[in-house]
């Protein structure tokens, strides 16, 4: 048996590199989109639940918030292992269950589909495998996302190809269902084509600030991660990266719901990443007040940010990264993250690609 001899985190690096690629891949099945949006207006649903666990989890979160604007749809999240306690009682077939897992394998994803779709609700599978048991079980209405094959146990480019099919799909049913204009529906298309590019701009600067700052918080063992309106999902999602790669325990919020008690643990020996709004509104104004109070309770603040402007001169480090559209920031924003969870955990000699008591697919 050969022994593995690839360096710790190569593979988690050179799958965070491909993330642009996999969205193009990803993206190219706008026909097919268009045919699922096409069938879900068809049922008319009076609400569409989207559940998936961990990482797809929180690419359910964004395309809750991708329906809710783009499409004028009800709709919510929630974790698969919830399904039989808040979902199953009002399932019927207006209702469409959108299901989001990387493997395909996920027992308390496959056990809402099959609930789903025992009680006559129309179930689209999200998966990254083709052969996996959620696209045998609705071959007719699976979305595959071209991220090609993920080796890490770290989800980044799955992640990514997954918000973004949730974007173009959200972007296909609001055209079907009239709740968007053509006008609208164009130009988000090209800034949502344009993301790939926007990211593969920024992947060179942005791994160099990564690999400095982590240099800075390899004995970091505690993280908040603040995000506003569709960066709350990457909050999420970066905070559950800076757990899985680096061991750092760490919380996603609302940057206005941080302050209803977690801003207590705010001190020196935290830090707080801000993914600071690419918009000027009173909500970020309120942000930017944010940072202002927790760098008082003495915890250091990094912020990922696409403008210059405005940030308190007290902020400790900074992630430049391009400017696009509120909506479609979650897509650019990860990615920081997921090269500072790389760089944090190889300057802790922890290998990201396998973190320890962690596998691909969760089993109980």
């Amino acid at each position: 048996m050969v022994e593995n001899t690839k360096p710790p985190g190569s593979i988690t690096l050179k799958e965070i590199q491909q993330e642009p690629d996999a969205i193009r891949e990803s993206l190219k099945q706008h026909g097919h989109f268009a045919a699922i949006a096409k069938k879900i207006v068809e049922r008319k649903p009076k609400i569409i639940i989207i559940t998936g666990s961990g990482t797809s989890y929180h690419a359910a979160n964004t395309a809750m918030y991708f329906l809710h604007v783009f499409g004028k749809m009800d709709c919510y999240s929630i974790h698969p292992a919830e399904f039989q306690y808040f979902i199953r009682p009002i399932l019927d077939p207006a209702t469409v269950v959108v299901a989001i897992s990387q493997s395909g394998e996920s027992a308390d994803t496959l056990a809402a589909a099959t609930v789903a779709s025992e009680k006559g609700a129309l179930v689209v599978p999200i998966v990254n495998e083709a052969e996996s048991t959620l696209a045998r079980e609705f071959p007719e209405t699976v979305i595959l996302s071209k991220a090609g094959k993920e080796t890490s146990v770290l989800a980044t480019k799955t992640y990514t190809s997954q918000v973004a099919i949730v974007a173009s799909v959200a972007l296909e049913f609001g055209l079907a269902s009239g709740k968007l204009s053509k006008e609208g529906y164009l130009a988000n298309v090209r800034e949502l084509n344009m993301i790939p590019d926007r990211i593969e701009v920024m992947r060179e600067t942005v791994q160099a600030d990564a690999k400095k700052i982590a240099k800075y918080l390899k004995f970091l063992d505690r993280a908040f991660v603040l995000g506003a309106g569709p960066d709350i999902a990457t909050a999420m999602e970066g905070a559950l990266k800076l757990a899985e790669g680096s061991r750092i325990v760490a919380q996603g919020y609302s940057a206005n719901e941080f302050l209803h008690g977690p801003i207590t643990l705010a001190d020196r020996q935290s830090l707080a990443i801000t993914l600071v709004p690419p918009v000027v509104d009173e909500q970020e104004k309120d942000f930017i007040k944010i940072i202002e109070r927790v760098k008082q309770q003495g915890a250091s603040v990094l912020a990922v940010t696409s403008r210059g402007e405005d940030l308190p001169e007290s902020v400790d480090f900074r992630i430049t990264i391009p400017k696009c559209p509120m909506e479609f920031n979650p897509l650019v924003s990860i990615v920081p993250i997921q090269y500072l969870v790389l760089e944090i955990a190889l300057e802790k000699a922890l290998d990201p690609d396998k973190p320890e008591w962690l596998t691909k697919v969760a089993r109980i």
